[in-house]
């Protein structure tokens, strides 16, 4: 594999593929963060530092129905056959705040050094959201016309 071949393959994986997959995935993840967070548990117990910073800035209800409302309205989006670019914006908008403040959230409690810094296992996969929701943001507001389709 060469590096035009690489190159090439990457710019039509990023520019001229769909995002219905990771739209879906996206509301996926939405809806279930947002169902989790109104399980009752103690958000706020301080040994679980990194819940316990994310939830002083907000109450755990308003996170979990911002979470619902994007996983919802993005499901929605997917259903619906004409898509209206600004909405699709607006909501991408939605996704990435809420996504980029859970994941700073999480690495800024779980950081004390690099020499003692272990994240968890599902860190990878926050990281791998944040992106998405990025990369949707990106596509979103980037291309003239939305070939979300």
């Amino acid at each position: 594999m060469t590096y035009r071949y690489f190159k090439r393959k990457l710019y039509h994986i990023c520019w001229c593929s769909d995002l219905v997959t990771t739209r879906l995935s996206l509301s996926i993840a939405s809806i279930v963060s947002g169902l989790f967070l109104l399980l009752p548990a103690n958000h706020l117990d301080p040994t679980r530092t990194a819940t316990y910073y994310v939830g002083q800035a907000f109450d755990w209800w308003v996170l979990a129905l911002l979470f619902l409302v994007n996983g919802i309205a993005t499901f929605y989006q997917l259903l619906k056959e004409p898509e209206n670019h600004y909405w699709l914006t607006a909501n991408s908008v939605l996704g990435c705040s809420i996504w980029t403040f859970i994941t700073l959230g999480y690495f800024v409690a779980k950081y004390t050094g690099f020499d003692t810094f272990r994240p968890s296992i599902v860190s990878g996969a926050t990281i791998a959201i944040w992106f998405a929701s990025w990369w949707l943001l990106a596509r979103f507001t980037l291309e003239k016309h939305c070939h979300a389709r």
